[in-house]
């Protein structure tokens, strides 16, 4: 059993922006994390190798929303649906602030906007040093995250025989769930 806090802590970072890439490293460093970051520059990239059954599962994931190949999003859906890497925290580190592509992010672990501004970072980064300092018996389990949001009990949505599971259910969007019990959303997923 790996030991927690992790003597030297491996983040995974799917990112398309070399620039922000290299923010992240002086962020953590100043943080004082020690870290290794292993870079896939596109969705596939990422997927590819999160899935390799040599590739170690990484003690955090950290994925852009606009990646090229696959949206960010696919790629957290894939994380998810993924036995050896559902304890790991995966955090949404992107600049789209649309109500959209938060709701497609639902079962990250965080969610958190690029601001451009330097102390933001670091403040997103101490986070990220708690997440992993967290043992995995303290962190929440996919099932418990969409346990405590009504909209992923799919049992009470849709036809008979159609949800239960929240995980099996994933490829559903928060605003299709919606408009499938007959909400009425405008393009960003938001009640009209």
């Amino acid at each position: 059993m790996p030991e927690y806090p992790p003597a030297r802590a491996r983040f995974f970072m799917a990112e398309d922006n070399p620039g922000d890439v290299e923010l992240m490293r002086l962020a953590v460093e100043d943080v004082g994390i020690a870290a290794d970051i292993e870079v896939a520059v596109d969705g596939e990239v990422a997927v590819a190798r999160l899935l390799d059954p040599g590739h170690q599962p990484p003690d955090l994931i950290i994925l852009n929303f606009n990646l090229p190949k696959l949206q960010g999003h696919e790629v957290l859906t894939v994380i998810k649906h993924t036995q050896q890497l559902l304890g790991v925290p995966v955090v949404m580190l992107t600049s789209s602030n649309a109500q959209r592509d938060r709701l497609l992010c639902g079962t990250a672990d965080a969610y958190f906007v690029k601001s451009g501004n330097w102390d933001e970072l670091l403040r997103i980064v101490r986070h990220l040093r708690d997440m992993i300092n967290a043992t995995p018996t303290k962190r929440p389990t996919t099932e418990q995250k969409l346990a405590k949001d009504h909209f992923w009990q799919q049992r009470d949505l849709g036809p008979p025989g159609i949800g239960g599971n929240p995980i099996a259910d994933l490829h559903l969007t928060k605003a299709s769930a919606r408009k499938w019990v007959g909400e009425t959303l405008d393009e960003t997923g938001m009640h009209q």
